[in-house]
């Protein structure tokens, strides 16, 4: 039968196929990063006259601020330089136009891309969404 040496041997053998195997990548389970995200504030535009939707902003840490703008009426113009967007006064329109898509009087919801920094402070800021010089929704930023 077995002798210890033969033993000694296998168990070795079957150790060292165990840490290979174990050292070897696995392409069962990969290494995904995970997006860390915090919502910091929202904009809701609820008067039914005007645009009527939300602005979401998130915070992705060391990366930027999003806006995700999603409305389900009010954007009549299908042409995304027709629309300006002004918050705390300033007028933020170049970069919410760049993913901008309208099809139907609605947006996608496409993110707006600003740098990490946009993000504070905009709680209590003026949002005003204007179709040409036509002002078509204004809401006041909630933080979170």
């Amino acid at each position: 039968m077995f002798t210890q040496k033969t033993s000694t041997f296998a168990f070795l053998a079957l150790l060292f196929f165990v840490a290979l195997v174990a050292s070897l990548p696995s392409t069962f389970s990969p290494n995904l990063q995970v997006r860390q995200e915090e919502t910091v504030a929202h904009a809701n535009f609820t008067d039914v006259n005007e645009a009527v939707g939300e602005v979401l902003f998130f915070r992705i840490p060391r990366q930027d601020c999003e806006a995700i703008l999603q409305f389900f009426k009010g954007f009549e113009s299908s042409n995304p330089e027709d629309y300006f967007f002004i918050i705390g006064g300033e007028d933020v329109s170049g970069t919410m136009r760049k993913n901008l898509t309208i099809s139907n009087g609605a947006t996608a919801p496409n993110p707006a891309i600003f740098e990490e920094s946009f993000c504070d402070g905009l709680d209590g800021k003026e949002f005003i969404i204007k179709l040409q010089n036509e002002e078509i929704g204004s809401t006041v930023i909630e933080g979170n």
